[in-house]
């Protein structure tokens, strides 16, 4: 009774073992049909049917095919199968070799391949042809389980899926420079994972910040991509390391993630950014830190103002003329100082306009600016300041007069001799006068050999030399009977320059 129980069961194992290993072929009219493909061409299956026989079936009436789920696994089955293969069975080793490929065990597949031409050449075609497209699909395998175990953080998995690719196709000019690529990418993720982990395991703050600074003298991509990470940390002293060390980096690469920071909630962070992308210089950064000129932190603002200024984009300069009225001087000052670097001339009547408002300080300041964006509008403003104005003042309106230089410019500096009575500021006039190239400079600065003040004098002469324009040479004659000893002097040496120039 137990041997036929038995017997029973084996039958039906038997039984649900072979219709579990069955594939179905559902066929585009609707109907379907169960067997084991034991061939494929580019056009047809060959099918080994259930109830026996076998059936080729042309592939573009196919709708899909379903594959069943074994009892054992596929490398168990394979085995199995592999065990009622005869020693000269041919066909049956190309079918397991069909098998093996349907169920991605490339390396059996090949051996199949390999084991069935030996047996019989008369399959050279079908082999060569499979063996092509499971070196195929096995490239594409290891590649794309490489990408996933990479996706889910399983580098060590994914590392040797990539070893083995290049192993097995070296010379694989396609696959293998993908494969090279995605280990370095990986390599670099692990070594920023240690970076990451290093710098976790300092305890002391400052070693920590010390720790992230250094960061910033490496030029390697992994300590790059670690301290994009850090900029993200919830410790807002541990980004503001991070962005320190961005900012000595200098590196492109860092631009999405320092905007990002400038909107971060803690000021220390925002200045620092700001700060960063100043260093940068991309023009990309420019919105971003416009925001930060209406920030309720002074030193954001302010340092948001001197960025713009180092990225020098004309698209800041409306929001920097607003930010003179600002109630802080020193953003004031940061801000008169970008519009010069900018240098576009709309920032001309917004700096005008805020001199009859403003100190000493800053009105220095605004006169150099306007120098800087050398705006012939700003002359009369200039000439009509430096009546009124204090020393320091006239010696900067004078200067910003030289840099704007054209002809108002120049016909308004000779006037100033005549208005002018601090020898300093006489001084100052004859150096500007004499870098710009205009027919009038000799003759004016030639006139000031008659001041009253010896050391005028002298100073004008020797410019004349300086000058070695021989349109100076009967003025500086002239001058030979100065009373004065220095200038005489000076005004001989300054033809001898003269004449050593012919």
């Amino acid at each position: 009774m137990k041997k036929r129980y038995f017997y029973n069961v084996l039958l039906f194992l038997t039984a649900c073992a072979a219709a579990v290993q069955a594939d179905v072929i559902h066929l585009k009219s609707g109907g379907q049909m169960e067997g084991e493909i034991i061939e494929e061409s580019a056009d047809l299956l060959k099918l080994r049917l259930q109830m026996g026989g076998t059936l080729n079936i042309k592939k573009d009436r196919i709708e899909r095919i379903e594959e069943k789920e074994f009892f054992l696994s596929p490398s168990a089955e394979y085995k199995r199968r592999k065990g009622n293969i005869g020693k000269t069975n041919a066909q049956g080793h190309y079918e397991l070799a069909l098998f093996c490929i349907r169920h991605r065990m490339y390396p059996e597949a090949i051996a199949e391949l390999n084991t069935t031409l030996k047996l019989d050449a008369n399959f050279k075609g079908k082999v060569e042809e499979r063996i092509k497209e499971v070196r195929e699909k096995q490239k594409s395998h290891l590649y794309n389980e490489a990408v996933f175990y990479s996706g889910t953080h399983q580098y060590g998995k994914a590392i040797a899926y990539l070893n083995k690719l290049m192993e097995l196709y070296p010379k694989d000019n396609k696959t293998v420079p993908l494969a090279k690529k995605l280990k370095d990418e990986i390599t670099g993720k692990l070594g920023k994972q240690e970076i990451l982990s290093d710098v976790d395991s300092v305890r002391s703050k400052t070693g920590k910040q010390e720790e992230i600074l250094l960061l910033g003298i490496r030029r390697d991509s992994t300590s790059l991509e670690a301290l994009i990470d850090l900029t993200s940390s919830s410790n807002p002293k541990t980004r503001a390391a991070a962005i320190d060390a961005l900012s000595i980096r200098k590196d492109e690469k860092a631009l999405n993630s320092l905007m990002k920071a400038a909107a971060d909630k803690n000021a220390v962070v925002r200045k620092k950014a700001a700060r960063a992308l100043g260093e940068l210089g991309n023009a990309r950064a420019v919105e971003s830190i416009v925001q930060l000129l209406s920030d309720k932190s002074e030193g954001v603002r302010e340092e948001a103002a001197i960025a713009l200024g180092k990225i020098g984009s004309q698209k800041a300069v409306s929001a920097l003329a607003r930010v003179l009225r600002d109630a802080n001087m020193d953003v004031r000052l940061s801000a008169i100082e970008a519009l010069g670097k900018i240098g576009d001339s709309k920032a001309t009547r917004p700096l005008i306009s805020a001199l009859g408002r403003e100190n000493l300080k800053v009105r220095v300041e605004i006169y150099d600016a306007l120098g800087a964006i050398a705006d012939p509008e700003a002359v009369k403003p200039l000439l009509t300041a430096i009546r009124d104005e204090m020393l320091i003042g006239q010696e900067h309106i004078i200067r910003a007069l030289g840099q704007i230089g054209d002809k108002p410019a120049v016909d308004g500096l000779i006037k100033l001799f005549v208005s002018l009575k601090a020898e300093s500021l006489l001084e100052k006039l004859i150096i500007t006068l004499r870098k710009i190239e205009n027919e009038k400079v000799v003759p004016a600065i030639a006139a000031v050999l008659k001041h009253s003040s010896p050391g005028i004098r002298e100073k004008a002469a020797s410019t004349l030399g300086s000058m070695k324009d021989k349109r100076a040479v009967p003025y500086l004659k002239d001058a030979l009977r100065d009373p004065s000893d220095s200038v005489r002097i000076a005004a001989a040496k300054a033809i001898q320059n003269i004449q050593i120039q012919d």
